[in-house]
């Protein structure tokens, strides 16, 4: 039994090393390929030693934290847009009606979570926003920002359309 596995070790060490070979030895005309990256991984590799972010965030000080530059993968999660952009009461909505000239009825939908049972319930508002160019067409998500009274049910303007309808 002791060849047996002394054998099958050799033929186990014999395989990993025909996977761990190069393969400029196999294959000269890729060498030339191979090597970039290589070299690539190596440098990205370097890189990430270098940084020593912490392993996790619950592992983090409280001076680490407040310095949003050492949680790792902060500037890809939090990226909240600019408070000069929005105006206040600004709503996002989904245009349900441009039949009407120059006016676009947009559905406005806010959710509460009922405490009783846990479920969130949907709530949809339809508001009327003018459209001075009538360039919303029905199913785009839009900005609707507030102004003052256009006619009876219209105080809302149409600002910029987020995104148009039948596209990703």
């Amino acid at each position: 039994t002791t060849t047996t596995t002394t054998e099958t070790q050799e033929k186990g060490e014999d395989e990993e090393n025909e996977i761990n070979l190069p393969a400029e030895r196999f294959i000269p005309e890729i060498k030339d390929e191979v090597m970039p990256i290589t070299s690539a991984i190596n440098r990205i590799e370097q890189q990430q030693q270098q940084q020593s972010l912490p392993a996790s965030v619950s592992s983090m000080s409280d001076e680490e934290l407040a310095d949003t530059t050492t949680i790792p993968g902060w500037e890809f999660i939090h990226s909240p847009p600019p408070r000069d952009s929005i105006p206040r009461g600004s709503l996002i909505g989904t245009v349900v009606s441009d039949k009407m000239q120059k006016t676009v009825n947009v559905a406005v939908d806010r959710y509460r979570i009922v405490p009783k049972y846990g479920k969130r319930v949907r709530y949809t508002r339809k508001f009327m926003a003018h459209d001075e160019h009538e360039v919303a067409n029905a199913g785009d998500v839009v900005l609707i920002v507030p102004s003052q009274k256009i006619s009876k049910h219209k105080h809302f303007m149409l600002q910029e359309i987020i995104k148009k309808s039948g596209q990703l």
